[in-house]
């Protein structure tokens, strides 16, 4: 498949997944178009398969970066392909194809700290504080993202070379909400 203001088979005889529904054009559209259906872990599998951008990030997955909270199933795409991905799912975006593979839907930890900045910044200063991260790789998907603002708010450019940003939130407040948050592993 490939992205023209909706999906578009590549070859005429090409065989795709039950995910991709096809969309009613006019006669005189010569190409059948298609959206993609995504509601479940295993249709972001295959639609990776198929070619299409995508990662899957779920509670599971940020419970391995000390985030005890749950967060909705959630698929990430490209900008491009928010508007043929339909989903009752959370759909977010990226800006960049960097953190897309070809081959899987599991982002890297640095990734889903860049998600969690629009989420739920608190948690994304406390997923950086709580593991260890490619603090490079972090700095530069954020400044791709232009989530510099966000990543100022919590006091991100204390671990990262990010540009700092005037923010309301002081300091000592978010280190305070932080530290009393603090995951304590009880050892046996």
């Amino acid at each position: 498949m490939k992205l023209s203001y909706r999906l578009q088979k590549e070859d005429p005889y090409e065989r795709y997944p039950d995910i991709f529904k096809e969309i009613h054009t006019k006669p005189y559209r010569p190409q059948k178009r298609f959206k993609l259906i995504v509601s479940s872990r295993e249709d972001a599998k295959k639609a990776v398969k198929a070619g299409i951008p995508m990662l899957w990030i779920d509670t599971p997955y940020t419970k391995v970066l000390r985030y005890p909270m749950s967060i909705p199933d959630t698929i990430v795409v490209p900008r491009e392909y928010k508007e043929v991905v339909e989903s009752g799912l959370n759909v977010h975006t990226f800006e960049s194809m960097t953190p897309f593979k070809d081959d899987t839907i599991i982002p890297d930890f640095e990734d889903v700290v860049v998600f969690m900045l629009k989420l739920d910044p608190l948690a994304a200063r406390a997923m950086v504080d709580r593991s260890d991260i490619n603090k490079i790789y972090l700095q530069k998907r954020i400044l791709q993202e232009e989530l510099e603002r966000e990543a100022s708010e919590v006091y991100l450019h204390d671990y990262l070379d990010i540009p700092v940003i005037e923010t309301d939130m002081r300091r000592e407040d978010i280190l305070k909400v932080t530290n009393r948050n603090k995951i304590r592993e009880v050892i046996p």
